[in-house]
């Protein structure tokens, strides 16, 4: 049973693959892109932890249209568009010119920014880029929030950025008829979207969730809300339109359905009935990828009981759902 030596002839060693010192964004145009600009690229794994960010160094395009990101750092390569059709990795500038800044004691408590009981009252919230906002498992203290406004149709959270959120992205509670579009957000504590069950008629459009982490847990949890579940999209209620979101990377799910058996409105003041048996609004062309859990979790839907009609029931239109570590 002594040693062996072994003498190995011939030996070679292929580079394959190392970090990437930019990246190459298909059918877009160089002057959406600056120099100095941050960038978020989602995860391409099945853990959205791997989600990473760039700043951008140069621009330049090419012949075929396609704009050539030169980064400061290299980055991990990804999975392109090109190499899996489909399934490549979605690219957000997170730079603003406007900016809103919370002040970091390292207590994770940083500024919010709350619209509360204005209804009728159209507010436009656009283009802005949030940052260490939002307070720790503090009940209402979220990056963006409009808190029990009622209808205030025209109102617009459209084409922010929020970053390092220690409590949520943008919170819908009590409101109606708002538009909550092209949003990025990116490494939040808590649900990044999040729709309470008295939230009705608002359109969710294209908006961006990325890289939940588990800073809450159930020890340090407000009561009540379930925030350590750290979903991308939280919806409580069955009355508002999703459309061509991305869930990419949350702690537990990506989009998590749970409706109620009962309304709970301010205060989760039991206001109402069984919401189970009520017609849901539009879900349609969403995306889940790289969440610990479910890509979609869809819970508690009766309302076959309501209609006894087979065509009378929810209807989830051309979703798709890829690399998440249990159920799509």
């Amino acid at each position: 049973t002594g040693y062996v030596d072994w003498d190995f002839d011939d030996v070679s060693i292929k580079f394959k693959s190392g970090p990437a010192a930019g990246l190459e964004v298909s059918g877009s145009d160089a002057a959406r892109w600056g120099v100095n600009s941050d960038v978020h690229i989602t995860s391409s794994t099945l853990h959205g932890q791997d989600a990473q960010d760039g700043r951008v160094k140069a621009v330049s395009q090419k012949a075929n249209g396609n704009v050539v990101l030169e980064l400061e750092n290299p980055i991990t390569p990804v999975f392109s568009e090109k190499e899996t059709p489909g399934y490549g990795v979605e690219i957000a500038v997170t730079s603003r010119n406007i900016k809103i800044i919370g002040e970091d004691d390292g207590t994770y408590n940083g500024g919010y920014l709350q619209v509360f009981h204005t209804p009728g009252v159209a507010q436009v919230i656009e283009g802005v880029e949030f940052f260490n906002m939002g307070q720790s498992s503090r009940k209402n203290r979220f990056a963006i929030q409009l808190l029990y406004n009622g209808d205030v149709e025209g109102t617009s959270i459209s084409s922010n950025s929020i970053r390092q959120s220690n409590m949520r992205c943008i919170s819908v509670d009590g409101t109606a008829n708002a538009t909550i579009a092209s949003n990025v957000g990116a490494g939040i504590s808590g649900h990044c979207f999040y729709f309470d069950r008295i939230s009705a008629d608002n359109m969710v459009i294209d908006n961006l969730a990325s890289n939940m982490n588990n800073r809450i847990n159930w020890n340090n949890r407000i009561d009540g809300w379930d925030d350590y579940d750290a979903d991308g999209f939280a919806i409580w209620s069955p009355f508002n339109h999703f459309i061509g979101n991305v869930a990419a990377g949350g702690h537990k799910r990506g989009f998590r359905y749970y409706i109620d058996w009962r309304t709970l409105g301010e205060d989760l003041i039991n206001v109402g009935p069984n919401m189970r048996r009520n017609p849901i609004g539009t879900f349609k062309d969403n995306k889940a990828h790289s969440n610990y859990r479910q890509g979609f979790h869809l819970a508690d839907f009766e309302q076959f009981f309501q209609f006894r009609d087979p065509e009378n029931v929810p209807v989830f239109e051309n979703l798709s759902a890829y690399r998440n570590r249990e159920q799509g």
